[in-house]
């Protein structure tokens, strides 16, 4: 047995797919879709905060930077302006990867609930519903590999079934061709014996000898 995917909720192998307590034999499904969902307002909400946190502290340090320069301070406030500005601006630095890492992570997830769809015996049935786009892309792809697979497979024991009944017919015909021909060749030396026994006969009646008076 193939096992095309597998985690904690969905396992795929060449015979079924199994999502949760729910299993699905291969050759039952029909189609395979996709669907979009409702969309996630706390997916953007999570995105907005993240944005916030990545330019806030460079709106800080841009802020107190003309603040510093604007204003008519002695030089050691405005040295402390500047030199806090910059330590602002400079924090993000640390923070930026990971910032940036949960935004990219978040638009991979999207912000719409996907819905992967089946037609088991001809009803629509809801296999897996979530915003991780990625996992449902697996998912989508190794149900279709799976199941393509099945009916290949389906399609060569078919083929092989076929072949092996259009063998057995040719050799049946054949067989009855050969006990055809054997019951000819077994009657016809009976027939040619009969009438070499009869000519004989004849050619006996014929050319028998006579006496003389």
């Amino acid at each position: 047995m193939i096992t095309y995917y597998d985690d904690k909720s969905v396992r795929i192998t060449s015979a079924e797919i199994r999502v949760g307590q729910q299993r699905f034999p291969l050759r039952d499904l029909y189609r395979i879709w996709q669907r979009r969902g409702a969309r996630s307002w706390g997916a953007l909400a999570g995105r907005g905060m993240v944005g916030i946190a990545f330019v806030a502290p460079v709106v800080t340090a841009i802020l107190g930077l003309v603040t510093a320069l604007t204003i008519q301070a002695s030089p050691t406030i405005t040295i402390a302006l500047v030199g806090g500005s910059i330590l602002v601006g400079l924090a993000i630095v640390p923070l930026a990867d990971l910032l940036l890492g949960l935004l990219d992570d978040s638009y991979d997830r999207g912000s719409h609930v996907l819905e992967l769809w089946v037609e088991a015996r001809g009803v629509p049935v809801l296999l897996v519903a979530s915003r991780d786009a990625l996992r449902i892309g697996r998912i989508h792809r190794s149900l279709r590999r799976a199941v393509e697979a099945a009916l290949d497979a389906e399609a060569r024991t078919t083929a092989r079934e076929r072949d092996g009944v259009q063998r057995a017919a040719i050799a049946s015909g054949s067989e009855l061709v050969r006990e055809q021909r054997h019951g000819q060749q077994a009657r016809r030396p009976q027939v040619q014996a009969g009438h070499g026994q009869r000519g004989g006969r004849q050619i006996e009646r014929a050319y028998r000898p006579t006496s003389d008076p």
